[in-house]
C-alpha cells in the first residue's frame, strides 16, 4: 500500500484507529519512517500486539507500507469514546459542510452529526473547539482580521482626524460635517468603518452622527398630519366637454429664429423629393453602367441579328 505523502498517511492512520475502535501511537514518527502500535484496553499499560511499520521510498514523497501484524488481543471500544476523535479530526471532517451551513452547525449538532456518520462519541468541548477552529480556517484568525480594521488615527483638530489602517492607507475624518474621504458616510448617511474608528473611544451617541432618515422620529414625523380619505370615483367633477384646452404659451429660444425649415436629405431646395434614378448605358440599354465601360455588343446589332434569325427559322419551316 502507498500514500502520496506522509500527511495524507498520517490521516488515513487516525481514520483507521476511529473506524476499527481502537485507540493507537506513533511511536516513531519522523519524515522517514512511522511506527504505530495499539494502546490496547488500559493505555500503555496492556500493549497490543497489533503495530505497523511505514516508510518513505526513494522518490523522497510516496510513504509505503513495510510491515503490518494485524492481530488485536485488546477488545474493541464498544461505547465509541475513542479519544483519537480529537477537534483536529473533527475539523477534517465537516469542514466542507461547515462552509455551507456554518450557521446551522452548532455544537450540539456537530455533536449529533458525527455520533450519526463516524459513530463516536465526542464531547461538547470537543465539538465547540471543532466549530471555532472550522471558522477560523474558513474566514481567517479573529486577531489577523482585527489588524485589519484602522487601527491609528491621528487627531489635527478636534474634529479632523487622519486615520490609517493596517495597510498603511489613509482617510481624513471630519466628526462634524460628518464626511470621510472614502465617501461612504456621505452616500449611505450611515457611520463608515473610519469615523467608527475615531468615534469608539469617545462614547457618543451613534444616532446624532446618522443621518435624519434612519431616525424613528422622523418616521413617526410624516404621519402626523392627518390624511384625508379619498373620494369615490362617481362623486369626482365632470369634465366639460365644451371646454378647450389651450396649448402652453409658446416660449422663444435664444438667437434668431429660422426662416426655412429644415430639410430632408433627399430634398431639395423647391420640396421635391430627388428620385434615384439607375445608371443606364446608351449603347446596349442595360443599367449600371455606361457606354465608355460597356463591353456588351450594341443594340441595334441584337435586334438586328435576331430579326434576320426569325426571317431565317421561317424560310427553313417546311409548309403544310
Amino acid at each position: 500500500m502507498e500514500w502520496p505523502n506522509i500527511d495524507v498517511l498520517r490521516d488515513d492512520i487516525k481514520d483507521f484507529y476511529i473506524g476499527n475502535k481502537f485507540a493507537g501511537d506513533l511511536i516513531k514518527n519522523d519524515p522517514l519512517r512511522i511506527r504505530v502500535v495499539c494502546l490496547g484496553e488500559d493505555r500503555k499499560k496492556v500493549q497490543c500486539p497489533w503495530v505497523a511499520y511505514f516508510r518513505r521510498d526513494e522518490d523522497g514523497f510516496t510513504m509505503r507500507l513495510n510491515t503490518l501484524k494485524p492481530i488485536h488481543t485488546c477488545q474493541a471500544d464498544c461505547d465509541m469514546l475513542n479519544r483519537m476523535a480529537n477537534a483536529n479530526w473533527v475539523v477534517r471532517k465537516i469542514q466542507d459542510q461547515m462552509k455551507v451551513h456554518f450557521k446551522t452547525m452548532t455544537p450540539v449538532f456537530i455533536k449529533e452529526e458525527v455520533m450519526r456518520v463516524f459513530h463516536v462519541n465526542i464531547t461538547y468541548w470537543t465539538a465547540w473547539n471543532a466549530r471555532f477552529k472550522s471558522l477560523q480556517q474558513i474566514y481567517g484568525d479573529y486577531e489577523e482580521s482585527y489588524n485589519m480594521i484602522p487601527v491609528l488615527f491621528e487627531g489635527s483638530d478636534d474634529h479632523l482626524f487622519v486615520v490609517k489602517n493596517y495597510h498603511g492607507d489613509r482617510w481624513a475624518v471630519n466628526i462634524v460635517d460628518h464626511t470621510c474621504e472614502c465617501r461612504a458616510w456621505q452616500m449611505t448617511g450611515i457611520v463608515c468603518v473610519h469615523a467608527v474608528r475615531v468615534l469608539l473611544p469617545r462614547r457618543v451617541e451613534w444616532v446624532e452622527y446618522c443621518s435624519s432618515y434612519f431616525w424613528v422620529s422622523e418616521y413617526k414625523l410624516a404621519y402626523t398630519s392627518n390624511v384625508k380619505p379619498m373620494e369615490d370615483v362617481k362623486d369626482w367633477p365632470k369634465p366639460d366637454p365644451t371646454k378647450h384646452v389651450k396649448p402652453p404659451p409658446l416660449v422663444r429660444g435664444i438667437g434668431r429664429p429660422r426662416k426655412e425649415r429644415m430639410r430632408a436629405k433627399d430634398e431639395n431646395e423647391n420640396g421635391h423629393v430627388y428620385k434615384k434614378r439607375k445608371m443606364t448605358c446608351s449603347k446596349c440599354k442595360g443599367e449600371g453602367h455606361n457606354a465608355r465601360s460597356c463591353k456588351g455588343p450594341a443594340a441595334s446589332e441584337v435586334s438586328s441579328n435576331g430579326s434576320n434569325a426569325k426571317k431565317t427559322a421561317s424560310r427553313l419551316k417546311p409548309k403544310p
